[in-house]
């Protein structure tokens, strides 16, 4: 079943309106919003409806609605994002909590203050030796791994990182997550480089429009080669795996032996130097994809798209103004010239509709 833990058969409560964009979840009972899958011959699938905000409502028949029973709906989250949670409740999941949400940060001190605790415990140090000896655990290690493998087994969808290939092999069939395996090939700029390298040799003519790129430190010689060539050329470097802009900066081909690392990893790209702009600014288009299936493929195009604007105007003059050269929201909003956006308003954020 999708998206369902298995344990007992579905009853329909019936059918709700169309017109109907937000669904409260009676707990008493579990009823929950359910639509007719999308492939022939398979269960219904949990229904998720537009927020409120989006003043809009899914096209189609409207949602039924089931009783879960003794069946579970929930969810794991690795993060606190009101837009992620919100969705989960309004289709009825109930959130676990099993260690994912913890902050690489947080778990990091927490390992480290007990390896302190450890070091100041010279018993405890001689308990734990002899413990690996006999092939004994701790009671506290026993009762978290069990705890743990107790969680893994309760929720139906998991909102995180991107998993690891031995958390992809102990799935079970009701347990759908946010990352398909093996993402990270157009997730990270590396390895997206690096998998439009091999299908240009394939299709060279098809991918004549992406700019001459370097995988850094393995491709640096060549690209410092290339900047002697072209001394009047602009190179922007960025990080890997990152985002809101974070780590990039533009650099001229004079500089690039001087200040690009030569032991970091980062992609190096021949900067378009003059874009189109609009009202003298640089922007970009976002259009928004959901990829449901590889196979079959189905891809599903959201309508509205996005487009998002720098804050100053366009020069080559000043390299390191990310107000200029950037069109990041997290970056634009500290400056300022940044104008929040509404529907009325041209300033920041401009809707488009395919």
């Amino acid at each position: 079943e999708e998206g369902l833990s298995e344990s007992s058969p579905r009853s329909v409560a019936g059918a709700a309106s169309a017109s109907e964009q937000e669904f409260s979840v009676r707990q008493e009972g579990r009823v929950i919003p359910v639509s007719a899958s999308l492939w022939p011959g398979r269960a219904s699938t949990v229904y998720f409806a537009y927020p409120r905000d989006a003043e809009r409502s899914r096209a189609g028949e409207g949602p039924s609605h089931e009783s879960l029973g003794r069946r579970r709906l929930n969810y794991r989250c690795a993060w606190e994002r009101n837009c992620v949670k919100k969705a989960f409740a309004a289709a009825g999941f109930r959130r676990v909590r099993d260690g994912c949400e913890i902050a690489a940060q947080r778990r990091k001190k927490l390992l480290e203050r007990e390896a302190r605790e450890r070091e100041r415990s010279v018993v405890r140090e001689i308990a734990d030796a002899v413990g690996e000896l006999l092939q004994l655990r701790p009671r506290g290690e026993e009762v978290e791994e069990v705890r743990k493998a107790a969680a893994a087994k309760s929720w139906c969808a998991s909102w995180t990182k991107h998993p690891s290939a031995e958390s992809y092999a102990t799935l079970n069939r009701y347990q759908k997550v946010n990352h398909f395996p093996g993402s990270w090939c157009v997730g990270r700029k590396d390895r997206l480089l690096r998998t439009v390298a091999r299908a240009r040799k394939a299709h060279r003519e098809a991918y004549g429009y992406v700019p001459e790129s370097y995988s850094l430190p393995a491709e640096l010689r060549t690209l410092e080669h290339r900047a002697r060539l072209e001394p009047e050329a602009i190179w922007i470097v960025k990080p890997p795996a990152s985002s809101c802009g974070r780590g990039i900066r533009l650099v001229p081909s004079r500089d690039v032996a001087a200040v690009v690392p030569a032991d970091k990893k980062l992609v190096a790209q021949r900067y378009l130097d003059a874009p189109y702009l609009i009202q003298r600014r640089k922007f970009d288009l976002r259009v928004y994809a959901l990829l449901a299936s590889v196979d079959p493929l189905v891809v599903f195009v959201y309508d509205d798209g996005l487009v998002r604007f720098s804050t100053h105007p366009y020069t080559t003059r000043n390299l390191r103004c990310r107000y200029v050269h950037l069109t990041n929201y997290s970056v634009n909003k500290k400056s300022k010239h940044y104008v929040e956006a509404d529907d009325d308003d041209d300033d920041d954020e401009v809707r488009l509709e395919a």
